[in-house]
């Protein structure tokens, strides 16, 4: 047995025999006390029901290596999120506007848009690259002109890159947030912008 599972079992057993000498061991199956950062410890039969100071003793003895194992995968994801934004708008300063609206993602050695060779219609996502591109040189007309979700996720970028970097160095978890939107109307908001995104680049396509 490792030495802080020993130690927890020690402990544990100290309550046990403190309870057991004043009667308040009941029969069960087994108790699950669950312990700080979402960890929990099952005990088989026969079993108590702990008083207050032995929960916060068995707390205080939850693992700090699996706790500082989550805190440092936490710090990296942020850094990993922070790097990729950085990335994206650094990228996008140099690439060069496809002047048609869209294939600017072909100065990164990406094929073409299948959808567009087939039909020579742009796809949902076409001009997503182009509008990174218009955006990272301040022309804001034809990066909204080329794909207005590409104009507004350019921004985003630039609203969230300091959120992670902060975090990465804080050790905050900003995806905690994230699990407390309403997720499900916000999957049918942001559908319902990417196809009116969509018909606003045909629109601007056929036009041209």
């Amino acid at each position: 047995m490792a030495d802080h599972d020993s130690h927890r079992y020690r402990g544990f057993s100290s309550c046990i025999s403190r309870h057991v000498r004043s009667g308040r061991i009941p029969a069960g199956s087994g108790y699950r006390l669950r312990l700080k950062k979402g960890f929990s410890v099952r005990f088989p039969s026969p079993c108590i029901l702990p008083s207050s100071e032995d929960k916060k003793l068995l707390a205080d003895d939850a693992s700090p290596p699996i706790q500082n194992n989550r805190a440092l995968m936490v710090r990296l994801l942020n850094i990993f999120t922070a790097a990729a934004l950085a990335a994206a708008l650094l990228l996008s300063y140099r690439l060069k506007p496809d002047p048609r609206g869209l294939g600017t993602h072909e100065q990164l050695l990406l094929h073409p848009c299948n959808f567009y060779s087939q039909t020579g219609l742009p796809c949902p996502s076409c001009g997503m690259t182009t509008a990174f591109a218009h955006m990272a040189r301040a022309e804001f007309r034809d990066a909204f002109l080329a794909q207005p979700l590409g104009a507004l996720g350019f921004l985003m970028c630039i609203l969230f890159l300091p959120v992670f970097l902060f975090a990465a160095f804080n050790g905050s978890n900003p995806w905690l947030k994230v699990k407390q939107l309403p997720l499900k109307p916000l999957s049918w908001l942001s559908g319902i912008l990417f196809l009116l995104a969509w018909v606003f680049k045909l629109s601007v396509f056929l036009i041209r």
